[in-house]
């Protein structure tokens, strides 16, 4: 399906659409410069992969369910919740560490089994969300003020800590303290070990310092 889709009819040409935009994103059939333009909407064709899987829950009251499935569920939760936090976010948005081209590809996989689209497109608008964080132009949420969250950053594997986050995205940390749970940190530490990632980017000590003289600092009256 290269270029316009001709000689099919309104719904079948949408569905064919719908279909390459699911490899690439920004493809339209008008070509790159309409994509560019179109302003930002919801497209609900586009939802229905997911809206079906939702609804494919429903089918428990045939199958039933088992504690084996429920397992199965929450790994495969961890490890694709992993592949966005560990290599979309932290490697291929900000590059907090370095690894082979064979584990870019191996890591980009990973990360796209969580169907976030692919992850230079990830990564692109990501880094389009730093760069405009607390204004109109945040592509996630306009106004976020990015603050650090422990019940978060259980669920999301030390996502949660935001704050840490804007304050230097390039460390592989997110959790600064020690205290700060950040599983996700603790397994590119442990895959350093292997050599499958190398040069993890520290915290800086002036961002230590920093946050301690802002803790010290008294409040105003």
């Amino acid at each position: 399906m290269t270029g316009e889709v001709r000689g099919v009819s309104g719904p079948i040409r949408h569905a064919l659409v719908t279909v390459r935009q699911s490899f690439d994103s920004d493809y339209c059939s008008e070509g790159a410069q309409a994509v560019r333009e179109h302003p930002d909407r919801f497209e609900f064709r586009r939802c229905l992969p997911f809206l079906f899987i939702y609804l494919g829950c429903i089918g428990l009251v045939w199958v039933g369910w088992s504690w084996t499935a429920v397992a199965v569920a929450f790994a495969l939760y961890w490890i694709r919740m992993f592949g966005i936090t560990a290599f979309y976010d932290r490697y291929f948005s900000h590059r907090t560490f370095r690894t082979s081209r064979s584990g870019q590809f191996a890591f980009a996989a990973l990360g796209n089994t969580a169907v976030q689209r692919g992850a230079l497109w990830w990564a692109a608008v990501h880094r389009h969300h730093h760069k405009d964080a607390e204004t109109e132009h945040d592509v996630h949420s306009p106004g976020d003020d990015s603050r650090n969250n422990f019940l978060l950053a259980v669920v999301t594997l030390g996502e949660g800590w935001h704050n840490h986050h804007h304050r230097f995205m390039r460390a592989a940390r997110q959790g600064f303290y020690c205290w700060e749970f950040d599983p996700t940190w603790y397994a590119l530490k442990a895959l350093s070990w292997t050599e499958l990632i190398r040069d993890l980017n520290p915290m800086p000590e002036r961002v230590y310092a920093e946050a301690e003289a802002q803790h010290l600092r008294p409040q105003a009256a």
